[in-house]
């Protein structure tokens, strides 16, 4: 309805104080500030054990309008670290605050702007989709680089053989805050941190400052990498051509 009248208001070329009206109304309905993956879209996982489907419990932090995208330089206050660097910083020092986080992807754009997007679920399903739709928005909006962060626990493999995610819970051996980017030029960072020692600016430091290259980004960023790394060899195979 709302795009409906948009367009009759371009079509008219003139004011006209019911439809003014009307959209106001329109964007005071709840529903409207609903995402739309919230309102369309639901994430299930298939127990194989209990033979039964699990319906995600989610959600999401928004900031209530339409463009989400800040300037980079908005980071600038979180040091000289690079995108990484402040990336981290800023969710190191909420983690500090409150002792928990959202798991949050940062996508980074070739204007030099960026989106966060925050969200939960009670399963990986939604991981999986995220990621899955960020790879396909990466040619359309000339996405850079993508970055996460999420809590994570380490686990001895031996004690979570044929466990599924919930049951493994009580077997974590502590609790890590993992970060993770991986750009167009494939390039990959990594760092984790332990979530007891995050009030401890030297072991942040330390951490930051190390010098690890990783290989590999996790498996549900693997959408991202494949479709950078598509991208990469369609523009080489241009250059051969010409």
């Amino acid at each position: 309805m709302k795009l409906l009248l948009s367009e009759m208001q371009k079509e008219l070329n003139e004011d006209c104080v019911l439809t003014e009206e009307l959209l106001k109304k329109i964007d005071n309905f709840n529903f409207y500030r609903v995402p739309k993956d919230f309102l369309f879209i639901d994430d299930y996982v298939f127990n194989c054990k209990y033979e039964n489907f699990e319906k995600a419990s989610r959600a999401a932090l928004g900031t209530g309008k339409e463009n989400h995208r800040a300037p980079i330089e908005n980071l600038d206050k979180f040091g000289s670290e690079g995108i990484f660097g402040k990336f981290e910083l800023m969710h190191l020092v909420i983690y500090q605050m409150q002792n928990r986080l959202m798991p949050t992807c940062m996508i980074v754009y070739s204007d030099d702007t960026f989106e966060l997007s925050s969200f939960e679920s009670s399963i990986k399903t939604t991981v999986y989709r995220k990621f899955n739709e960020i790879a396909k928005r990466i040619e359309k909006d000339d996405i850079v680089n993508v970055l996460f962060v999420t809590e994570m626990y380490t686990y001895n493999l031996k004690d979570i053989e044929n466990l599924d995610s919930q049951e493994r819970v009580k077997h974590a051996k502590n609790e890590i805050l993992s970060f993770y980017a991986v750009d167009n030029q494939l390039s990959i960072k990594s760092h984790r941190y332990d979530t007891e020692k995050v009030n401890d600016f030297k072991y942040i430091a330390s951490i930051m400052h190390e010098n690890q290259i990783e290989k590999e980004v996790p498996a549900f960023m693997n959408p991202i990498e494949l479709e950078f790394e598509r991208l990469l060899n369609k523009k080489g195979n241009k250059i051969n051509a010409t």
